[in-house]
C-alpha cells in the first residue's frame, strides 16, 4: 500500500523504513526535512538504539507452531 502511495503521490509521500532510519538517522532526517520544505540541521542526530532482529525468537516459535511442532 505504501508503494502505491509513493507511485500515486510522489510529491507528497516519502518512505523511511525503520532499518534505514536506524542505519542512517541523518539521511532519514534530511528526507523528512526535504518533504516539509525545511533544511535539515547539521547537528548530529541523537543516538538511537536498534531492536532490529528482536522478533527472531518469536518468528521461530510461530513457524514451529504453524508446522504443528508445538511442544
Amino acid at each position: 500500500m505504501i508503494d502505491l502511495m509513493v507511485d500515486k503521490f510522489p510529491n507528497i509521500v516519502r518512505v523511511i523504513t525503520y532499518e534505514d532510519m536506524v542505519a542512517d538517522p541523518a539521511a532519514a532526517r534530511a528526507t523528512a526535512a526535504e518533504l516539509c520544505g525545511l533544511s535539515a540541521s547539521d547537528a548530529p542526530p541523537p543516538a538511537i538504539g536498534s531492536d532490529i532482529g528482536c522478533a527472531a525468537p518469536y518468528e521461530r516459535l510461530i513457524a514451529t507452531a504453524l508446522n504443528g511442532q508445538v511442544g
